[in-house]
Order: structure tokens, then C-alpha cells, then sequence
């Protein structure tokens, strides 16, 4: 992914978050500074998140596609069998 896609991708989280404390404030369930905390805290658990898939999803999901490239490349057997 390229740098202005993550910087979109975290403008959106940033803006989603911060709409979720907007309604847990209004809503009477945390205060504005609490709501602080949890954009804050989310933003961090969505960096470590995305650093994750970087290493380790990622890697999972290119062998899982080569797999099955693999698979469809592979000679597909006569119908009726070889006699």
C-alpha cells in the first residue's frame, strides 16, 4: 500500500474514532477527556494492528495466494483417466 492510501486509511480511523467518542460522550457513558484517551488508544492498537499485517498477515496471504497460482497452473488430468 502505498503512503497516501495508509495516510487515508488512518484519517479515516482517526475521524471514525473520534465520532465514536463523540456518541459515548453525548451519550453520557465517558467524559471528553476519556473520549481523548480512546482515539488516542485506538489510533495506537490500529498502528500495531496494521504493523502485524505488514509482517506476518501479509506473509501468510502471499504464500496462501502462491499456493493456489501453483494449483491453478498444474496440469489438469484427461477426463476418463489414462489407459
Amino acid at each position: 500500500m502505498d503512503e497516501a492510501n495508509k495516510t487515508v486509511l488512518a484519517l479515516v480511523l482517526r475521524h471514525g474514532l473520534t465520532t465514536l467518542g463523540g456518541m459515548l460522550v453525548s451519550s453520557g457513558y465517558i467524559n471528553s477527556s476519556e473520549a481523548s484517551g480512546l482515539v488516542g488508544s485506538g489510533m495506537v492498537l490500529a498502528g500495531v494492528g496494521w504493523s502485524w499485517w505488514q509482517k506476518k498477515g501479509q506473509k501468510a496471504m502471499m504464500e496462501e495466494l502462491a499456493r493456489w497460482r501453483a494449483s491453478a497452473n498444474a496440469p489438469v488430468p484427461p477426463a476418463g483417466g489414462a489407459k
